[in-house]
Parts: C-alpha cells; structure tokens; sequence
C-alpha cells in the first residue's frame, strides 16, 4: 500500500479549518434530536409549554463547544420537576428522560462526527426549534 503523505497533509490542513464546525453540527443535530423525543413527552394543557421548546444555536471557545435545549415557558421547571402530578398527556422529566435513555449518545456523536469529516460537512443541520427561549 502506498500513502501519498502530500494528500494526507493537504487534507488534514483542509481539516483543520472545519472541524470545529463539524462538531458544532454534529452537536446541534444531536440536540435537535433529543428535543424531539422530549416533544413526545411534554405534558400538553394549553400548548404553551410545549411551543416554548428550543434549542440554541452552539456556542463555542476554540477548545470546546455546547449547545443549549430547554422550554421556556415560566412554569416549565415546575411541571418538569413535579413527580406528583397524573398529567392527561406527558409526563414530568420529559426533557430529563430522553437524556437518560440516550446511553450512547457519545457513541452516535462521534459516529456523526466521523461521517462529517470523511465528507468535510460542516453545514448545520435545520433547526425545527427555536434558537432561544420564549418566555410567557
């Protein structure tokens, strides 16, 4: 087998350009996924909370980067946290829960970030939420 170093290098340099925006996509994507488990579960009264979903756009430092999901709706921590209440549709923990389930999550971020990479694809998926919460 033969390695043409040169390629690999102006790869890697290509790289190097994108792969922080590779993984700011891979994490908003994983995130946007999550929140739409959590809209299975969200308990619905007057819809208010459940329109109230978001998830931000990533931020970033040139080590790490993180991105934000929530409800913003003012009473979102209570219902969220209170074990309680018989809900007519949902449940409490209902942004809590999907996390919990999510045992490999790293494991599929990092699959998605390979994929990108091989594919130098930083765009960012399409948001279905909002990138910030709304409060009411």
């Amino acid at each position: 087998m033969k390695i043409d170093v040169g390629q690999v290098l102006t790869r890697l340099h290509r790289l190097r350009g994108v792969s922080h925006e590779i993984a700011k996509a891979t994490l908003y994507g994983e995130a946007t996924r999550l929140m739409g488990q959590s809209q299975a579960l969200v308990p619905v009264q007057t819809g208010e909370l459940k329109a109230s979903a978001y998830v931000a756009t990533p931020a970033s430092t040139a080590q790490s980067a993180s991105v934000e999901l929530g409800y913003g709706a003012a009473h979102a921590a209570e219902v969220h946290e209170d074990l309680t209440v018989a809900h007519a549709s949902g449940q409490a923990k209902f942004l809590e829960t999907p996390l919990q389930q999510e045992g490999s999550i790293r494991s599929r971020l990092v699959h998605d970030l390979q994929r990108r990479i091989k594919a130098e694809d930083p765009s960012m998926p399409a948001g279905r939420y909002p990138t910030a919460p709304r409060r009411g």
